[in-house]
């Protein structure tokens, strides 16, 4: 498998992965039974499959990038407390 560079997506968008930017390719393997497992969620943003949230284990197909049904959406990141205790302002992220 090759990405070809990173995918930008503004927050609160998405973009397709597609096979323009990921290929695959197994030579003892047609093209159309190639099965990607996802590892590990984006750090950042969510992996979606036909809308729905794809989690850790995740398996999609070739056909499936060139459908555009896997898409990458920037989520905006959970809000963390402020901590004014000490008297200086710091963020407390769990």
């Amino acid at each position: 498998m090759t990405v070809r560079g990173p995918l930008r997506v503004p927050l609160g968008g998405s973009a397709a992965l597609t096979s323009d930017l990921v290929t695959v390719w197994d030579a003892d393997t047609e093209l159309s039974e190639l099965v990607l497992t996802v590892e590990q969620r984006p750090t950042h943003g969510q992996l979606t499959q036909d809308d729905r949230v794809m989690a850790d284990g995740a398996q999609f197909g070739v056909q499936q990038l060139r459908s555009h049904a896997i898409r990458s959406v920037a989520v905006r990141p959970s809000v963390c407390p402020v901590d004014r205790s000490s008297g200086g302002v710091r963020r407390v992220c769990c």
